[in-house]
Parts: C-alpha cells; sequence; structure tokens
C-alpha cells in the first residue's frame, strides 16, 4: 500500500498535466500567406504568381493576406485556391 496521501498525490498529477502554451509564429497563423506559400513557394514575387494561378489581381490578394482570411471573395475563388492547396474551405474563410 502507498503511504503518500491522497491529496497530495493529486496535487502532483494535476502539476503533471499543465501543457505550456504553445508559442505561434505568426507567419504560420495566417491562412491567406499559408496559402499563397503553398502555391506559389516563398521566393521573391510569390503574390504575382499566386494571383496569376488563382486568376485574381495582386490587390485583391494583398486584401485577403492583410486581413487573413478570404471572407470578401468569391465563391469560385476560394474554391480554386481549395483545390490548389487542399486546405479546408472553413479554414480559408474563417482565418
Amino acid at each position: 500500500m502507498n503511504s503518500t496521501p491522497v491529496e497530495k498525490t493529486r496535487k502532483l498529477t494535476a502539476t503533471l498535466h499543465k501543457r505550456k502554451p504553445l508559442e505561434q509564429n505568426p507567419e504560420l497563423t495566417n491562412i491567406v500567406k499559408v496559402a499563397i506559400r503553398i502555391i506559389a513557394g516563398s521566393e521573391p514575387g510569390e503574390v504575382v504568381r499566386a494571383a496569376r494561378f488563382i486568376g485574381v489581381s495582386e490587390p485583391t490578394l494583398y486584401r485577403w493576406r492583410r486581413a487573413g482570411n478570404m471572407l470578401d471573395a468569391r465563391g469560385a475563388e476560394v474554391l480554386r485556391v481549395h483545390e490548389l492547396t487542399a486546405l479546408p474551405v472553413e479554414l480559408l474563410l474563417r482565418g
């Protein structure tokens, strides 16, 4: 039989299960930036190439990138990005 008091065991168990908060990289939390990188790579001129592949203007793509989502995009544009990246549509719209 274990001689450790139950209260002390509970505190130890609770302490072991705590996790440190994950530090997120802001570059990876913007889903539009991630989509652009998947579509066009990370070399200079990626926005120009991605806009050409998606079929939208560069200012439109920059606007989506600033917003971090594609809420103001048309359905066909969202589906095209989804096809090119395989990212879920819900994630593209939510950001």
